[in-house]
């Protein structure tokens, strides 16, 4: 064992000459496979800090420590801040669990070891991990609930005890040899070359730049496999060729650093400047998928990187507008959501773009084939769980509903993989947070739908309000917000809501169903359950938060919710604009919520106009029409002027009064799609008249009034 010496009552540990035999041995062996190992350091904090400080000094220098506890020549970090790193190399991480296991940081970070690297975790001793109380688990514990269970660790300690690959060192046991690594030598190259799979993609990138339009590709790949080098390789080629203007979108500027880094590298006279690498008069830069659909500026080429992390909609709409495009995702990276990606996508490409191409990336760049800590993390987070496969023909009678607790999904891993794998390819920002929420959420309830043995849907609900009456003014007044209860406080301190927040709320959260047996009525019963089980609990009403798009929208209002509150900001991924709607049980609700349908019904001409200004008309008709209206008349003022515009030749900038009063009542009735996006294009949000015409095709202003006249005529 090593020994231990204490001084100034710190214990300094020196690894005995067998141990550091040991290390280097091991390292050699990791770096001959070149493939990433596992250590395991578990003891008391200080000795277990100390130790894998030790083992640093051996391991190499180019190493970063996460957590507390670092020694001072050390890069070090919190978990929480791990993408900042995504796209660097470490040839040693310390992931220190005494500061707590931060499931998305882990995934994140352990992308960046390279091959011949080393892993290390610091552990409390398995027997007592459990027990500890971990401080990463405050992210999960809401207001007003206390965390009881440890689930999602003791899963992670199942998992490390499991794994014969990883080189267990504990502190009251002697320190054994590391597992065997067989696995063949490897030497990579040090010549900067290109595998065989990332050729492909780079030939794709250039046929889809200089080929026929509306062609695109979809390049995906795991971690590891080379996809951003392919990626920054190709645009610094496109740029040396013909091409002078190249889009790099994704969820933000920190994961495209590599693709950065790669292009700049591959163009010698170019220059980096933030968000634009400039070579000549040539250009790569980088736009986040909401600033690129509302700016659409010129491309030649688009390259979306990390897709799978966009919602579909924003995809179809890039997709659309740009003729040229490039989607590339990983498929089993730590946001966990790949193969979501792969089904809500593929039929929409099937669709609109037939001749749409694919390359995957399966051979590994940044380490070899059958890598440790590549499968330890898949198996730790749930990386390569994936929804049930059906094979029975439907029958609705035989559909079971079943509420579950994290104590069911620990005792049966095929129940836990199956949601898991349900909720990744049904939403684009599942990742293994939410592994931990569902094991371990204390204001989290889970509701499956069964079919032949199999998950076929899901749904995770947060336990919200029911807030103690001293917080309801400091909430209000926006100067205080507690954790874990995120529709009550919206509702409070955005919409003005009074009373709410003392109200029992159940938030829906996410809802999945198979992409298989869509179309069943399967959400619909999922929700109703949740309903009942509400009703049941005294519980006031269901809600639901997400950034609005038109099918999402139409689908919470065809389960009985109702519009109760519109987010002046974009997401800056999906683009939409956040909205909050609910389904109403208590009488006191019914009422709150009808006050605030009105509210909101005498506030949207004026949002429309200024904070909501460019909503997509598609979504705005869709939250008009989702408000009930209570007053079905116009004065006799707005309806003479009406009148005049629609049969006469009083003209639309004198009469556009008259028209906004009656926009919402007209909108309420009108059944035509195009002439209700007219309406609130032209009348509510008071767009130009030559991009009003753009948007709708017409061929000037005299086309548009005709059609204005059209719309309006049915209310006389």
């Amino acid at each position: 064992m090593a020994q231990k010496i204490a001084q100034t009552h710190r214990i300094i540990i020196i690894l005995s000459n067998h141990e550091l035999a040991l290390v280097q041995q091991f390292q050699t062996s990791l770096q001959a496979a070149y493939i990433r190992g596992v250590v395991v350091i578990s003891g008391d904090q200080e000795w277990a800090q100390q130790y894998g400080a030790e083992l640093l000094t051996i391991l190499d220098n180019n190493s970063l420590w996460v957590g507390d506890g670092a020694p001072a020549d050390v890069n070090s970090d919190v978990a929480a801040n791990a993408k900042r790193y995504l796209g660097q190399d470490f040839k040693a991480i310390v992931f220190n669990c005494y500061s707590g296991f931060h499931p998305d940081g882990f995934g994140a970070l352990s992308g960046t070891v390279v091959g011949g690297g080393v892993l290390v975790l610091l552990t409390p001793s398995f027997d007592q991990w459990a027990s500890y109380q971990d401080p990463d688990y405050q992210r999960i514990a809401a207001h007003n609930t206390k965390i009881s269970s440890h689930n999602f660790i003791q899963r992670i300690i199942d998992t490390l005890s499991q794994n014969e690959k990883l080189w267990r060192i504990e502190q009251q046991a002697a320190v054994n040899s590391f597992p065997p690594i067989n696995a063949p030598a490897f030497t990579p190259t040090t010549d900067f070359t290109l595998t065989t799979d990332q050729l492909a993609a780079f030939d794709g990138i250039k046929k889809v730049a200089y080929g026929r339009a509306k062609r695109p590709l979809v390049i995906t790949s795991d971690r590891g496999r080379g996809k951003s080098t392919a990626l920054g390789v190709a645009a610094a080629e496109l740029l040396q060729e013909a091409t002078t203007r190249v889009a790099l979108c994704a969820p933000s500027r920190a994961s495209v650093n590599a693709v950065f880094s790669h292009a700049h590298a591959s163009l010698p006279d170019s220059t980096l400047n933030g968000n634009t690498l400039a070579c000549a008069d040539r250009q790569l830069f980088f736009m986040p998928p909401d600033e690129l659909l509302r700016l659409k500026p010129i491309a030649d080429i688009v390259l979306v990187d990390e897709a799978a992390a966009i919602p579909a909609s924003v995809l179809t709409a890039i997709l659309l507008h740009y003729p040229r495009v490039v989607f590339a995702t990983t498929v089993h990276g730590y946001e966990g959501n790949g193969r979501g990606f792969a089904v809500r996508f593929k039929q929409t490409l099937e669709d609109l773009r037939p001749q749409w191409r694919r390359v995957l990336l399966q051979q590994p760049v940044r380490w070899a084939e059958a890598d440790f800590l590549e499968s330890l993390t898949a198996d730790l987070l749930l990386l390569n769980a994936s929804e049930s496969v059906i094979t029975k023909p439907f029958v609705k009678g035989d559909l079971q509903l079943k509420f579950i607790s994290g104590i069911d999904l620990m005792a049966n891993e095929k129940l836990l993989g199956e949601l898991f794998g349900l909720l990744v390819q049904a939403h684009y920002r599942t990742s293994p947070d939410d592994l931990r929420l569902l094991l371990d959420g204390p204001n989290i309830k889970v509701v499956v739908a069964v079919y032949d043995n199999a998950v076929v849907g899901g749904v995770l609900v947060s336990v919200e309000g029911n807030i103690e009456q001293q917080l309801h003014q400091p909430i209000e007044q926006g100067d205080r917000r507690v954790s874990g209860h995120l529709v009550p406080q919206l509702l409070a301190a955005q919409a003005a809501m009074q009373n709410i927040l003392g109200l029992g709320c159940w938030r829906v959260m996410r809802i999945a169903v198979h992409p298989d047996l869509r179309r069943h009525a399967i959400g619909r019963k999922l929700l109703d359950a949740v309903v009942d089980k509400a009703r049941t609990k005294r519980q006031d009403y269901v809600a639901t938060s997400f950034a609005s798009s038109a099918d999402v929208v139409d689908f919470w209002q065809a389960n009985g919710f109702t519009l109760q509150h519109i987010g002046w900001r974009r997401d800056s991924v999906s683009g939409g604009h956040a909205v909050v709607m609910a389904r109403p049980i208590s009488d006191a609700t019914i009422n709150i919520f009808n006050q605030q349908n009105q509210r909101l019904r005498t506030q949207l001409p004026i949002l429309l106009a200024a904070t909501l200004g460019n909503v997509e008309a598609e979504i705005a008709v869709r939250y008009i029409k989702n408000m009930p209206l209570t007053d079905q008349h116009i004065s006799a003022a707005d309806g003479r002027e009406i009148g005049l515009f629609v049969d006469h030749q009083r003209s639309f900038e004198t009469s556009i009064a008259a028209l906004s009063n009656a926009a919402l009542m007209l909108l309420a009735n009108l059944n035509d799609q195009k002439l209700c996006e007219l309406v609130v294009v032209k009348v509510l949000q008071h767009k130009p008249w030559q991009q009003t015409a753009d948007l709708f095709g017409y061929s000037g202003k005299g086309e548009i009034i005709a059609d204005l006249k059209q719309a309006y005529r049915g209310l006389l």
